[in-house]
Parts: C-alpha cells; structure tokens; sequence
C-alpha cells in the first residue's frame, strides 16, 4: 500500500511531481534550525531532495489536506532492526493544527506491515516535535542521541 486516507488527510509516498508543494513548505527558520537537509529554496532544489533521499534509502512521504495541499513531510529510513528512523516537518502556516500528529498516526498505519517500530529523533530545542511526540504516546530512548542533543522516542 502506497497511500492511506483519514478524515480528509492523505499520506502518500512524494515524487518529483510534488517538488513545487515541497518547496512552499519546506524553506522557514524552523527548517534551517532543525532539519536543514530537508530545506528547499526553490522547485529545483526540492527536486533533488526527494531524488537524493531516495537513493539513499529513504521514502519520503507527505500529509495532503483536502482543498489545502501538502502540510506536512515525513522522511522515512529503514534501520538494522526491522524498524524505522522518521524525520519530519510541518509547513509554517500550518503550526498548531495536529497535522504531524495525525500525519504520524497515518503513517504508522500505512506502514506498520513493514515496520515493527518507529524512532523519531527530536532536537531538544524542538518543543512543538517534542510535545508530538507525547500526544502520541511514545517512549523516550533515554540513552540514544545525548550527543546531538537530541531526545530519541519510540512508537
């Protein structure tokens, strides 16, 4: 399975059909501070993100709001232990709606029959992706990810 709906949400895997939403989303202060691997300035840039990420094991997958587009991106990596490593972010304007949450919770779903578990490393200053991260429920990893700064957490 590719795509997963819920009550107006979509999760699907991205292409470079996508790289012009991706690019609107992906280039606020919150990006360069966080995840400035996944940042684009522009449609060509976004283009090589989600060719690049995929040739080094990672699908990309978005949240699509009906009558709204893509809000959020969720770069998903196979790890030595039948699990996954799951990096992630919101667009700016969409802040505060729950959509990461929901967009995990989707994906979680659309991928639990290759997956047996999710880990999600969050930089400590991060307080929106921390504060996820306990609405879902997961687990801290305490003893993961200390020298980044980083709390790791498991779903």
């Amino acid at each position: 399975m590719t795509k997963l709906s819920s009550n107006g949400l979509t999760v699907r895997k991205l292409s470079v059909k996508d790289a012009d939403l991706f690019a609107k989303i992906s280039n606020g202060p919150m990006m360069t501070k966080f995840l400035p691997f996944l940042k684009a300035k522009n449609v060509t840039q976004a283009e090589e993100i989600i060719r690049k990420n995929s040739r080094y094991n990672y699908a990309m997958y978005g949240l699509f709001v009906r009558r709204v587009g893509l809000v959020s991106v969720f770069a998903v990596s196979p790890n030595l232990f039948d699990g996954a490593d799951v990096h992630y972010f919101t667009g700016e304007k969409y802040y505060g709606n729950g959509y990461a949450t929901q967009g995990i919770e989707i994906l979680a779903q659309l991928l639990s029959s290759k997956y047996d578990y999710f880990t999600f490393s969050i930089h400590a200053d991060n307080v929106a992706s921390l504060a996820v991260q306990r609405k879902l429920g997961s687990s801290e990893l305490e003893s993961k990810c200390k020298f980044y700064r980083d709390f790791c957490y498991s779903l």
